[in-house]
């Protein structure tokens, strides 16, 4: 079994290569690794997660069932303090799982990636829709 760095693109894959020379991908191994890394981790885990669950009260909180005028202001702001957390957390993460000290700072300081991040969201968004309807629509209409 190699395994790659996760800074260099995690690859969990069988040492022993297919007849046409290239790497077999094994997801048995690839779900067994990472649910050891998420058991020696699991505080971390819970850190993490607590975070993210205060994060998603507060915003319910203010901006209501509903959110419209200010409530709608206060979403979208609290939306990007929520996309910003999560480059935090992948970050944590990578840094984990490569055996690095942790730095929970890191939650918030990766901000001047928010850009390049809000617009993969948005590209990957615009893929998954594409994807529903040149899949779906076409289907549907086989179907009738």
């Amino acid at each position: 079994m190699t395994t790659y760095r996760a800074s260099e693109i995690l690859y969990i894959v069988d040492s022993s290569k297919s007849s046409t020379g290239s790497i077999k991908f094994s997801p048995t191994e690839a779900i067994s690794v990472g649910f050891k890394f998420f058991k020696e981790n699991i505080v971390v885990f819970i850190k993490l997660g607590a975070v993210l669950f205060v994060l998603n009260i507060i915003t319910g909180m203010v901006t209501g069932d509903e959110p419209s005028g200010i409530g709608g202001v206060l979403s979208i702001v609290f939306g990007g303090i929520s996309m910003l957390v999560q480059i935090g957390m992948t970050k944590i993460l990578l840094d984990l799982y490569d055996k690095k000290k942790i730095d929970f700072r890191n939650l918030y300081s990766l901000y001047p990636l928010f850009l390049r991040y809000l617009g993969a969201s948005i590209l990957y968004g615009l893929m998954v829709v594409l994807g529903l309807i040149l899949l779906v629509v076409p289907g549907i209409y086989l179907a009738i």
